[in-house]
């Protein structure tokens, strides 16, 4: 994979590369929760050392994931990404089994999400956009923009502890009750 395709497709991990079992056709389209979607397929694998005995840990297969990640060309693209498992089996040197999973950069552990997705979710949040426009764009469920935008809350509350200079009151009709029919 060249640098072009991973700007385009925004890659920031350069330990991933084309998955070498579809060979030259590591990007196809297809459909994704009844959404047109590209699918690129990559392999991530790299030598990984045990945190408590220091030795290279030894290959144990792959987990296959699938990340969302950004829309490029109007087009949102899939990640289908085989990350390395590793494993380092009980010895003098390691008292118990330790087993490891490679990590992909921009992706948060046990996310299926890409950072790169939830930010831009987050600043089209303040657009004039609904939730489920912004979640058939990123290719997420509403549900997840909800739960985007609760997070956000925290760093734009309110400040309580002042008024602003003006303050404007008007009266309304409000009903029988009032003597002149306004409130």
């Amino acid at each position: 994979m060249d640098y072009s395709t991973r700007f385009l497709l925004e890659i920031k991990d350069p330990r991933l590369i084309s998955d070498p079992k579809f060979g030259d056709h590591y990007i196809e389209t297809g459909y994704y929760h009844r959404q047109k979607v590209r699918f690129v397929h990559l392999l991530q694998t790299y030598p990984y050392f045990c945190p408590i005995c220091h030795q290279k840990m030894l290959r144990n297969g792959f987990k296959s994931i699938k990340i969302v990640g950004l829309p490029s060309a109007g087009v949102t693209n899939i990640f289908c990404i085989r990350k390395q498992k590793f494993i380092c089996p009980k010895s003098e040197k390691c008292p118990k089994t330790i087993t490891k999973l490679a990590e992909v950069e921009d992706i948060q552990a046990n996310n299926q999400i890409s950072n790169a997705v939830k930010y831009c979710a987050v600043s089209a949040l303040g657009k004039n956009i609904s939730q489920t426009d912004i979640a058939k764009q990123y290719a997420v469920s509403t549900t997840t923009v909800m739960r985007f935008a609760k997070r956000l809350v925290k760093y734009v509350k309110p400040n309580y502890h002042w008024l602003p200079a003006n303050i404007a009151f008007d009266d309304f009709k409000s009903g029988k009750f009032a003597q002149s029919g306004m409130s």
